[in-house]
């Protein structure tokens, strides 16, 4: 939960104080950020094995890119901000869940610790990566380049999800990565 709040918290707080109104009310944002992420990692939490994995990925990608565009493309709409930074956050969040379940469906019994190994390297340096190219974005481009780019990247991985991630929902863990080395979807 840490992770999912801490990458949360890198993206957010930067387009926060962009967004943020200045008289004060930074505070009170950070503080509905965060419970947001709290309550969207719970709830991935909660239904990750109720709804199924690819349900759980797919579909916030989609949303949460479509909330990053709007915020982007409407950025003086005070409801536009704050419901589609609400969304995202939460969205984005919930869908953390599933780092602690998908990577060691996938990776066949031989590769699973390696996999998970390299899959949490990945993202980590993915966050590293995020958390020093964002102020330089934000300067150099502005706030709605940088919202556009990060939709761009969730739709991305919504499509590329779309074709190749398995639903590994109530399979045990050989037949989960029998099914992801198939390409079963």
């Amino acid at each position: 939960m840490g992770v999912a709040i801490g990458g949360e918290y890198t993206i957010g707080a930067p387009l926060l104080s962009e967004y943020a109104p200045r008289q004060g009310r930074g505070v009170a944002a950070l503080l509905v950020y965060s419970f947001t992420a709290v309550a969207g990692v719970t709830a991935g939490c909660l239904v990750v094995d109720r709804i199924g994995r690819r349900k759980l990925l797919i579909p916030p990608c989609w949303i949460t890119a479509v909330c990053l565009a709007l915020v982007a493309v409407w950025p003086s709409s005070t409801p536009v901000i704050v419901v589609g930074f609400l969304f995202f956050i939460f969205l984005n969040a919930a869908s953390s869940a599933l780092t602690a379940v998908y990577p060691l469906e996938v990776f066949p019994t031989s590769l699973r610790t390696t996999g998970v190994g390299f899959a949490t390297a990945m993202s980590r340096v993915g966050a590293a990566v995020g958390t020093f190219l964002l102020p330089m974005g934000l300067d150099r481009f502005g706030a709605e380049f940088v919202l556009l780019v990060g939709a761009g990247v969730l739709a991305l991985g919504g499509l590329v999800s779309r074709f190749l991630v398995p639903e590994t929902t109530d399979l045990d863990l050989a037949r989960a990565a029998r099914a992801a080395r198939e390409g079963a979807v």
